[in-house]
């Protein structure tokens, strides 16, 4: 039978999928085509989501930001990304069909024998620094109590740190002591401050805090990426105690400083040095941003920018999936350049990156799990048939495709 258009074909059984549709003939008719082009079945792991249903809201909600899509990057940009978002459909597909047969373990992708020296995800990787400068590897710690710093324990449980003020009222009576939360390339942790606020640190980044807040301002220090929490405290003789995070603090850092002081909100701040910007994200709430004298506040949905001269941009309707893509366990690309695309993987998967000399700089938007090896992503993207991999070692050539 003729259907026309293949790619239309199977965009619309992956729409049929996605809406519980889908007959059992065209059902496999869809797994016969994707499966045609494959070396093997692949399998996306049980973990990526907890049933059949939240993989449907999952990626239906990714397809719908596609077809919403008006400008087209290039010739055959949309064919590229609609047989993209097909792919990732039929991978939830086959976990669905082959859940009895999975075991959860990730394996490497086959299928290009450049990338059969692949490399796993990331995990919970992490060193805290005590205020005395010694040093506990938490991957390689004990859950429970690991130290005392004054009157505060601290504690692990999972791939979470944890502080348990046992008499906040006396902490004025000890010398203020600092801890350092700082993960490695391939690593991520979550931190739970004394004040119950809650913090994600993503890879290559650090976080300096005290034991115990005192005084009237709660106030850290980041480099790098992390998620944040803040518990709305008021003070004794009323007003919101301030949070303050002082981005990028080090003298001769590369990337320019800034403050984010908040009340009581969610946000995210990207301030990777080797980023154009440091970009400040709001969730939920509000919080000032501010450069020098320069200062703008945010409201939910914005995104600020910090950029090298120290102007602050904001700006409107941002992408919050996109910007919390990483503490929710995935990378989102939204027509990124693939040196962008590149740069989040070699945090993620602990490499180093090189490019041919005639590289174009090609956009792609797409959605991975971060539990999947690298060459998922990297087999995603050569699925365009604009760029091709080589993963030597820790390192990862981008070339043209040819």
């Amino acid at each position: 039978m003729e259907h026309g258009n293949p790619d239309n074909r199977y965009l619309g059984l992956a729409e049929k999928w996605l809406n519980g549709t889908i007959t059992p003939e065209e059902e496999k008719e869809f797994a016969d085509w994707y499966n045609a082009g494959q070396d093997e079945t692949v399998f996306l792991p049980a973990a990526f989501a907890p049933g059949r249903e939240a993989l449907r809201e999952r990626i239906l909600r990714n397809i719908q930001q596609r077809k919403q899509t008006k400008v087209i990057r290039r010739p055959g940009y949309w064919r590229v990304a609609a047989v993209a978002a097909v792919i990732l459909l039929i991978v939830a597909g086959t976990w669905t069909w082959y859940s009895k047969r999975t075991t959860g373990v990730l394996q490497p992708m086959a299928g290009n024998s450049n990338l059969m020296n692949d490399r796993a995800p990331g995990g919970y990787k992490a060193r805290l620094t005590l205020a005395n400068g010694s040093v506990i590897l938490l991957d390689s710690s004990h859950n429970g109590n690991l130290t005392r710093e004054g009157n505060t324990d601290i504690k692990k449980q999972g791939g979470t740190l944890l502080y348990d003020t046992l008499a906040a009222a006396s902490q004025t009576n000890h010398t203020l002591a600092f801890n350092t939360l700082t993960t490695p390339r391939g690593g991520q942790y979550q931190l739970i401050l004394p004040d119950g606020s809650k913090v994600w640190l993503n890879a290559v980044s650090s976080l300096r805090y005290p034991t115990a807040f005192t005084g009237n301002e709660r106030r850290v220090q980041l480099t790098g990426e992390a998620y944040f929490e803040i518990r709305s405290i008021t003070r004794n003789k009323g007003g919101k105690l301030p949070f303050i995070v002082e981005v990028n603090p080090s003298p001769g850092a590369d990337a320019p400083g800034m403050e984010v002081e908040v009340l009581g909100t969610e946000f995210n701040v990207n301030a990777y040095n080797d980023e154009a910007m440091i970009r400040t994200t709001l969730l939920q709430g509000s919080v000032k941003i501010r450069k020098g004298d320069k200062a703008g506040l945010l409201r939910p949905g914005q995104q600020a920018g910090v950029t090298a001269h120290g102007d602050i941009k904001i700006m409107d309707d941002a992408d919050l999936e996109a910007a919390v893509a990483w503490k929710n366990g995935y990378f989102k690309f939204d027509d990124a350049g693939i040196a962008e695309i590149m740069r989040l993987a070699a945090r993620w998967y602990d490499m180093e990156v090189g490019y041919d000399k005639s590289i174009k700089d090609e956009h792609f938007s797409g959605t991975l799990p971060r539990s999947e090896y690298l060459s998922s992503l990297l087999k995603i993207l050569e699925l365009t048939k604009t760029v091709k991999f080589t993963i030597e070692g820790r390192k990862v050539m981008v070339e043209p495709y040819r």
